[in-house]
C-alpha cells in the first residue's frame, strides 16, 4: 500500500493523503474496520506537522470520515463515534464558518438520539444554522438531514430567524 511507503520514508504529507484515499476505498468497499484504522493512521500522522490552518482542515475532514466508519463498524452509540464527532465539533471552531459543521452535528445528532442528551445536538444545529448569514447551509442539511424528523425543524427554525433579522 502507498501509504505505508510513504510513512516509512517519513514523507508525511504525501502519506496522509494516501491514508485517506485508502480510508476512503475501504469504506466504499463496507470495510470498515480497515477504514477505521485507515483514518486513524493519518489522523496520527497529522499531528507530526506544524498547526496550520490546512492541517486544521484536514484533521477535520479526516475525523468526519472517522466518525462515519465508526459508526457502520461499531454501531451509532459507540464512545468512539462521540469522540470523533466532538473532536470534529472542535475543529470547526478553529476553522470558522464551515458547511461541514452539518455532518458533524449529524453525526453527533445520531449519537445522542438514543440517549437523555439527544436534544443536544438539535439544539446545537438550531442555533448554528440560525446564525449563518448566507444560505450554504441549506443544501448541506438537505443532504444530511433531509430524510431525518429533525431537518423541517432546522429549515423551519433557520426561516423564522432570517425574518425576523429582516424586520430588526
Amino acid at each position: 500500500m502507498l501509504a505505508q511507503h510513504y510513512t516509512q520514508a517519513g514523507l508525511t504529507e504525501q502519506a496522509i493523503a494516501y491514508w485517506q484515499q485508502a480510508g476512503e476505498h475501504a469504506s466504499d468497499r463496507s470495510a470498515n474496520v480497515e477504514a477505521v484504522s485507515h483514518f486513524t493512521t493519518g489522523i496520527e500522522l497529522l499531528t507530526i506537522l506544524p498547526a496550520t490552518p490546512v492541517r486544521t482542515q484536514h484533521t477535520l475532514t479526516l475525523h468526519i470520515a472517522l466518525g462515519a466508519a465508526l459508526q457502520v463498524a461499531k454501531g451509532f452509540a459507540a464512545p468512539e463515534v462521540e469522540r470523533a464527532y466532538a473532536r470534529a465539533r472542535e475543529l470547526c471552531q478553529q476553522v470558522g464558518e464551515t458547511p461541514e459543521i452539518v455532518p458533524v452535528l449529524y453525526g453527533l445528532w445520531r449519537f445522542y438520539r438514543g440517549t437523555s442528551l439527544r436534544g443536544w445536538a438539535l439544539a446545537e444545529a438550531y442555533t448554528l444554522v440560525e446564525q449563518q448569514e448566507e444560505r450554504w447551509w441549506e443544501a448541506e442539511v438537505d443532504r444530511h438531514w433531509g430524510s431525518a424528523p429533525v431537518a423541517p425543524l432546522v429549515r423551519h427554525g433557520a426561516g423564522l430567524r432570517s425574518r425576523v433579522r429582516g424586520r430588526g
